[in-house]
């Protein structure tokens, strides 16, 4: 695509959380009751504990953990989130607005992110902006695999039909945060990434 009305980009790729969703409120609280619930000394979590996978941020907290207890942990976890309401976890202000602006003037909106499918989607659909999307994609989009931050472009790209263009990187790099915004030489395509890494946490 060449652009979309008075947008510089036609197609733009978005990180979700603590790009789109404010979602660390819900994952310190859960993942905080969990380990209280198991009888663990829980030190402060803030925000700067949300970015690397969830067994490493559990790791991080309780070093002793044996494999068996942490994969425990980790499954009680994922199930509350899955059943988690996201009533502490709203769009950021102005979200819903720029993509309701973008989709207007034709504009084509991606996610990726290292949650799974089911949780994306529900998680979108509740902050209402899942109508917006032309696509998503998540580290469990591949049957058998776990995509990176970069496969998960890529697969996007593919599916949808954004480039290859003369310049289009065949493969890119593995943190999200150095994947390049292309300039508009390069498709017209933009990717709007977190302030922090994100990882695995739901």
């Amino acid at each position: 695509m060449t652009g979309c009305g008075t947008e510089r980009y036609a197609d733009w790729f978005f990180d979700l959380d603590g790009t789109l969703v404010d979602s660390a409120p819900d994952i310190l609280r859960l993942l905080g009751g969990v380990l209280r619930e198991e009888g663990l000394a829980v030190p402060e979590l803030d925000k700067g504990r949300i970015g690397p996978l969830l067994e490493d941020i559990i790791r991080g907290l309780c070093p002793d953990l044996a494999p068996a207890d942490l994969g425990r942990i980790v499954r009680i976890y994922r199930a509350r989130y899955r059943a988690c309401p996201f009533d502490e976890s709203p769009a950021f202000p102005g979200i819903p607005p720029l993509f309701e602006r973008l989709s207007g003037r034709g504009c084509r909106l991606f996610v990726a992110t290292n949650k799974p499918e089911d949780v994306t989607r529900r998680l979108l659909d509740v902050r209402g902006l899942l109508p917006y999307l032309t696509g998503f994609a998540c580290s469990d989009s591949v049957p058998g695999r776990r995509l990176s931050k970069a496969g998960m472009l890529v697969l996007l790209m593919e599916r949808h039909g954004v480039g290859p263009w003369a310049g289009y990187p065949r493969t890119f790099p593995a943190s999200p945060l150095r994947v390049p915004r292309f300039p508009p030489s390069s498709g017209r395509s933009a990717w709007k990434g977190s302030a922090q890494p994100s990882g695995g946490s739901g």
